[in-house]
């Protein structure tokens, strides 16, 4: 995919997550139409055994599928998303494997396309891109001097790494840093994740994450090249804060802060999503994101899928502030 759709995906499900903007669908006839008995799982077994990063494993609950489908044959297509979403993401134990309703008919085409968005569609993005400040939703100085970098999605490094450059130039003298990942639900760029990564581990071209691809090419993210006066203080603590909202890209921060032993992690274990991949129709009103690639920490040789990246300290994520700033109190 170019950087230009991948921005246009990525907004899209940001927006979708957002309070305050609605889903464009939201106000589109409702389809009570049923499928065909057994055709959605049909669909949805042809798409997985195509493009699922282990097909293998589609082999193998295949039955449970069909018995599924069977079961749920009589449900309208967004009642038959809400429960059988889960349950598809049980059974391969992927939680980036989502079913999806729409109201709006979806086209006959694979979504996520390696197509060049138009000019309209591109500064639509873009201005929205600046409506959310780029995914950086909070950046200010607390008092003790303490830094606060709230992201809640991870766009671009061309489209958001000015705007992060200029957040950590504000945040470069604090004494301790606290990155907020609770509402980081929407995922993102694994670049601007990397960029991110640079500014606290000055090791450029570490290698952070190889994705392995069905298609039987590997993709690797290494720390980019970043000028040493901008990088955050190495004697700087450095706390995030996670939930179970914490999601996919916002989750590969976390964790590679966590195992290059650079931030502790204050909250809840995070959502579990860790293999990317595409959204594909399944049929009128269902689409089905379906995990192309796996994701494996070149420190680790694993990663965070199904599991969720779990925190140093466990606590209610609305109290994990108030906590990491009694800790950096005390410093």
């Amino acid at each position: 995919m170019t950087v230009s759709g991948l921005l246009l995906v990525m907004l899209i499900m940001m927006a979708s997550h957002s309070e305050a903007p609605v889903k464009a669908d939201q106000w589109a006839p409702k389809s009570t139409a049923v499928a065909p008995q057994t055709a959605r799982g049909d669909a949805i077994l042809q798409l997985l055994k195509a493009n699922y990063v282990h097909p293998a494993d589609v082999t193998k609950v295949e039955g449970a599928i069909r018995v599924l489908e069977e079961r749920h044959s009589g449900l309208d297509d967004e009642s038959y998303a809400r429960v059988m979403g889960p349950k598809l993401s049980e059974l391969l134990r992927d939680r980036h494997l989502l079913l999806e309703y729409s109201r709006r008919p979806i086209a006959e085409k694979k979504i996520a396309q390696s197509t060049e968005p138009d000019a309209a569609t591109k500064a639509k993005a873009e201005e929205f891109a600046r409506r959310v400040n780029y995914g950086l939703t909070e950046v200010k100085v607390l008092d003790g001097n303490i830094g606060y970098l709230r992201i809640d999605g991870f766009l671009p490094p061309n489209v958001a790494g000015e705007a992060l450059g200029s957040a950590m130039e504000s945040l470069r003298h604090t004494r301790g840093l606290v990155i907020d990942l609770r509402e980081s639900v929407n995922g993102g760029d694994p670049r601007m994740v990397a960029l991110l990564c640079a500014y606290f581990i000055p090791d450029t071209g570490k290698l952070l994450t190889t994705i392995s691809w069905r298609q039987k090419h590997e993709q690797e993210s290494r720390i980019p090249e970043l000028d040493r006066a901008k990088v955050y203080s190495p004697n700087a603590p450095v706390y995030v804060l996670t939930s179970r909202k914490t999601f996919s890209a916002g989750e590969e921060l976390a964790y590679n802060l966590k195992v290059l032993n650079r931030a502790k992690l204050i909250g809840e274990p995070t959502g579990g999503g860790a293999n990317p991949g595409s959204e594909f129709r399944v049929s009128d009103h269902l689409s089905l994101f379906i995990p192309e690639g796996q994701a494996i920490n070149a420190t680790t040789g694993s990663n965070w899928n199904w599991t969720g990246v779990t925190p140093h300290e466990r606590i209610n994520p609305s109290k994990a502030l108030e906590r990491t700033l009694q800790k950096l109190a005390v410093r």
